[in-house]
């Protein structure tokens, strides 16, 4: 899919560098960077869309190197986040094994897994979640030079010391895929790489994951030219226009409306459409429309009414043959084409009209 930076993101501000595939090829979205990919990478795509697959597990990176380097952080700005997005991790590195060299990163191997700067960290080794786990994101943010968090799919996954220090020296990202010398993963299939200058918040990471989807969908990226989009809408308020707007890419929509006000229009008249209609006051208006699947064929209705006063209008409404009114006691004005009154118990008292009116009596004696 093709791609472009989204400027509009609320964390763009702190976007240190974003790195992507696309098209086979590794991609930089902050400055223009050159890449060499290693002879045994190979790129493919995954559940989050293209990736760049590193060769065998070894003692040295078999992904891409860069030139420029990515300058990750420096004394000024001592925090930093560093979001990978892989299609998965296929083999654990005999040792070390850290993903990427320069600044925060996270290291797997057959130890187990844990955060770390460039192949060294305070934190012990804990039980291997993301080898050959299928698609994810892990997030690792230096706090300082005091701490740090982990995040595996947009949850704390572990927090802990010192990672490294915050000189430049120590910052240059400068190959995907591990550290020179000091073990290497197999089959890493990265989809992104992205570095802010901040510890992202809890929710930040989280709302970073759930942007991820399918054909490199990214929060941090927009879709150039694309016409397909997926929406998640938790409870809210919405409004969604667009020029030749299509939902689904069908002519069948499913709306499961709660208690509430609704408004719905369409330029081109939906052909069907399905109400479960609770105890409630409705409006029912359009532009030839049209009520089907009665249970009695044609266009003839049914209507449970409580009481109340109901006024029925309408071009060609079909005129229903028979009434079967109960009435008490009283003083009653019928009007209406060619009214019928039958089976009365009480007598009926004719007031002079234009109709013609057929009056079947029954009086008990």
């Amino acid at each position: 899919m093709a791609y472009t930076l989204n400027t509009g993101h609320p964390l763009y501000g702190n976007l240190v560098e974003l790195i992507g595939v696309q098209g086979g090829a590794l991609v930089s979205h902050k400055t223009a960077r050159t890449f060499t990919p290693h002879a045994s990478a190979t790129f493919g795509s995954g559940s989050f869309g293209e990736h760049l697959r590193t060769g065998a597990k070894g003692w040295d990176p078999s992904g891409a190197t860069l030139s420029p380097n990515v300058a990750i952080s420096t004394v000024a700005n001592p925090n930093i986040t560093t979001f990978l997005v892989v299609n998965n991790i296929g083999v654990a590195a005999d040792a070390g094994g850290s993903l990427t060299t320069g600044g925060p990163t996270f290291m797997l191997s057959v130890n187990g897994q844990r955060a770390a700067n460039n192949y060294s960290s305070s934190d012990s080794y804990k039980t291997a979640t993301i080898l050959n786990n299928g698609a994810k994101s892990i997030s690792v943010s230096r706090i300082g030079e005091t701490s740090n968090k982990s995040y595996i799919n947009g949850v704390l996954n572990d927090t802990g010391g010192i990672l490294g220090y915050a000189d430049a020296s120590h910052n240059l990202l400068s190959n995907i895929g591990g550290f020179t010398g000091q073990g290497a993963c197999g089959a890493i299939d990265f989809v992104w790489l992205a570095f802010f200058d901040k510890e992202l918040s809890a929710a930040e990471t989280l709302s970073l994951h759930n942007s991820l989807g399918a054909s490199n969908a990214f929060g941090l990226v927009t879709a150039a030219g694309g016409t397909n989009y997926t929406l998640t809408l938790d409870t809210g308020s919405y409004s969604i226009t667009g020029e030749n707007l299509v939902l689904g890419n069908t002519s069948s929509y499913v709306l499961s409306l709660d208690a509430g006000s609704y408004n719905i229009q369409s330029f081109s008249p939906v052909i069907n459409i399905a109400l479960g209609l609770d105890a409630e006051n409705y409006i029912l208006s359009g532009n030839d429309l049209t009520l089907s699947a009665s249970s009695v064929s044609g266009t003839v209705y049914s209507l449970v009414l409580e009481d109340g006063i109901y006024a029925g209008i309408g071009q060609d409404i079909g005129t229903i043959l028979s009434y079967n009114i109960q009435l008490d006691q009283g003083t009653y004005s019928l009007d209406g084409k060619q009214v019928r009154l039958v089976s009365s118990t009480e007598p009926v008292i004719l007031v002079n009209g234009n109709h013609t009116i057929s009056i079947s009596l029954k009086i008990g004696i």
